[in-house]
């Protein structure tokens, strides 16, 4: 009944609006659906397009900041070591080098802890795109089912949390990143420490600078399996400065990268809330169609990686 009396209000209104003079009402003027505003609020094509980017980045340089931190770490332990030697010396500059070696000590383990925190949020970030992306595709499957109204309405709704995620994401990497290039500065300033008083305890014994610590290995060392560990310690120790210069390269891509994105993100925000651009409606199917590659290509990645993650159903759930 109520369906019936709104189909008559509106048939004369509509009778009223042909009169002359009378299209200026406000009740005459013609307003956009429901349905054809959330649409044009849409843009998955555009969405998947900075997902994918910023996805080519981080997967290339996903595995380099394990293996840092790793790195860093042999190099922490290296460095322990090290102390009690040089506390067992008769260096000069021995008091200053193994307080100096202690904050090295302090400053890799917070750098490997970070490193690896930055490695976490970033196979985070990508799980979390694989994540939505197919939570995106079922809801919108779904909606289609029970009519086109249902999938639009699933359609904006997704997306919009799809763009909020991947925002939050991104920021929530960014910080990681920043503390992580925190540490790496930090580990700089004690090596650059550490080399000085070699260099200088290094003029009075004669031998080179980067030699110092090992000869103090091989001069205190005992048998030769353990000065065979001992070299791999200090082998481990001088390549640091590798390491750091690595690890400044990887943080330094990956924030590029998550800037970029986080650029792009506000760019595709502000556009499309800006209703005179865009206008023209995407179908529904090429929405999905653009969700469903970044999720082939997802999986296809957890399969090139060898890795033991299960691979995300579309259809299941």
């Amino acid at each position: 009944m109520a369906t019936y009396a709104a189909n008559i209000a509106n048939a004369s209104l509509s009778s009223i609006c042909d009169l002359p003079g009378i299209p200026w009402l406000v009740s005459c003027t013609s307003a956009p659906s429901t349905a054809d505003y959330i649409t044009a609020k849409v843009d998955y094509p555009s969405l998947i397009d900075v997902q994918n980017r910023l996805l080519d980045d981080l997967i290339g340089h996903s595995a380099s900041g394990m293996e840092l931190a790793l790195n860093v770490k042999h190099a922490e332990l290296a460095t322990r070591d090290l102390m009690g030697v040089v506390r067992a010396s008769n260096l000069s500059v021995k008091d200053a080098l193994v307080d100096s070696l202690g904050c090295f000590v302090r400053d890799a383990q917070a750098t490997g802890r970070h490193l690896q925190k930055l490695s976490a949020k970033v196979y985070g970030t990508m799980d979390s795109i694989a994540a939505f992306n197919a939570h995106a595709m079922r809801a919108i499957t779904q909606g289609q089912e029970k009519g086109i109204y249902q999938a639009e309405m699933s359609l904006a709704r997704t997306f919009q949390m799809s763009m909020d995620s991947l925002a939050a994401q991104v920021s929530r990497v960014l910080v990681a990143a920043t503390q992580a290039s925190s540490n790496l500065d930090s580990l700089e300033e004690t090596l650059a420490i550490i080399h000085e008083l070699c260099a200088r305890e290094a003029s009075l014994q004669g031998v080179a600078a980067d030699e110092l610590l090992w000869n103090l290995w091989t001069l205190l060392g005992g048998n030769r399996r353990e000065l065979r560990q001992l070299k791999y310690r200090a082998e481990a120790l001088q390549e640091i400065r590798r390491f750091r210069s690595v690890a400044i390269a990887y943080v330094g891509a990956t924030s590029q990268a998550l800037y970029a994105a986080d650029a792009e993100l506000s760019e595709l925000r502000d556009r499309l809330i800006d209703a005179s651009v865009g206008k023209e409606d995407i179908p529904i199917d090429v929405h999905l169609a653009s969700i469903d590659r970044t999720l082939v290509r997802l999986n296809a990645e957890r399969v090139l990686s060898g890795g033991d993650q299960p691979r995300i159903s579309i259809v299941e759930q």
